[in-house]
This record gives structure tokens, sequence and C-alpha cells, in this order.
């Protein structure tokens, strides 16, 4: 399938969707340097550049171009979640984002960023009780939330989907990647269902 960014974006933060963490999984707030250690961007690097690491490249720098200067911010708005065994095994962060003007939402928006499940622990309901998580934090201060995904990532657009947020269609090229998307996923928000 061609690689086509996309936007997707929840008109709303009520009637939130509740999905739980599967049995053996639990989350574990971000945790900044200090006693307890180094923090946790090393982990947040192994998580992204595992579940990346077909589609691009993840390193410290990555971090610092998306959260340097934000640190502070990461406790209670990003989140790992951990084997019983205190493995991370994925991460979520609920952001915001001020909207370029090719989306359909304007402003300041909360943002559904960088979510990451490394590869052996994909396809078990992690994902869905992260954006759950993400979403149920970005209620307390944004009326709307937003993401941006790419056609390729089609299990994740499922869940995005699941969790009530819509194809953004004034994104470039929206036309063309909702095309592509509806021939591999049916869905009742897509009309194909």
């Amino acid at each position: 399938m061609v690689d086509i960014p996309v936007g997707m974006y929840r008109p709303h933060m009520r009637e939130i969707p509740v999905f739980a963490l599967p049995d053996g999984f639990v989350f574990r707030d971000f945790r900044l340097p200090g006693d307890e250690g180094p923090g946790d961007a090393g982990a947040w690097v192994k998580i992204q550049a595992a579940a990346e690491a077909r589609f691009m490249q993840i390193t410290h720098e990555t971090f610092l171009n998306d959260f340097g200067g934000y640190e502070s911010q990461l406790p209670g708005r990003s989140w790992f979640v951990a084997t019983q065994k205190g493995e991370d095994v994925a991460s979520i962060t609920a952001w915001w984002w001020d909207t370029p003007p090719d989306c359909v939402l304007q402003g300041r928006v909360g943002l559904i960023h960088w979510v990451a499940t490394i590869p052996e622990y994909q396809g078990r309901g992690i994902g869905k009780a992260m954006v759950t998580k993400a979403m149920q934090r970005l209620a307390r201060d944004h009326e709307v939330a937003y993401l941006n995904t790419s056609t390729i990532r089609i299990p994740a657009i499922r869940v995005y989907l699941d969790s009530g947020f819509l194809p953004d269609m004034k994104k470039s090229r929206a036309d063309e990647a909702w095309s592509l998307v509806s021939e591999s996923l049916k869905h009742p928000a897509l009309g194909n269902a």
C-alpha cells in the first residue's frame, strides 16, 4: 500500500469508549530523571524504535524534537504499558497541537501522540486501552482531539475509528488516502461496513 499521511479527528470528547488493558498488563506513568534513575526517555525511544522499525528510524533526537523543553509535562500525559514482570511494551502520550491550515479542526487541540506497541505484543487490545486512557486525559483540557497516522497503519486506524475518530478530509491527498484505507478496512465510520 502507498504510505500517505492522514489525519483523524474526534469532534467532541463525550462518550469516550472504555477499553481496558488485557489481563497481565498495567499502566505506569512516565518518570523524569531524578532520584529513581535516569527517567524514561530511553524506554520511550526503545519502544518507539521497535514499533516503528519498518517505517522510520527513532532516536533520542526524535524524543527531543517532540518533547524537548516540555519534559516536565510528560508525567500525567505519557504512559507505558508494562507486563507483570515490569517489561515496558507500549507507550502513548496525550499531548496538544496547534493545527495547520489544512486541518478540519483549528487552533489548539488535544493530540493522541506517538502511540506504539512493540511487535510481539500487538493485536492484544493494548492500543485500544491506551487510546482510552489518553482520551480521558485530553478530555480534561480539550473539547476535541486529533491524531496523525498513515495509510499503512490499518490496525491502528481501526483502533482510532473504534474510539470515535473520523477521517480528516481537508488534509492533502485525503480522498486518495481514504480510498486506499477503505479497500483494506471495512468500518461503519467509513461507510463501507
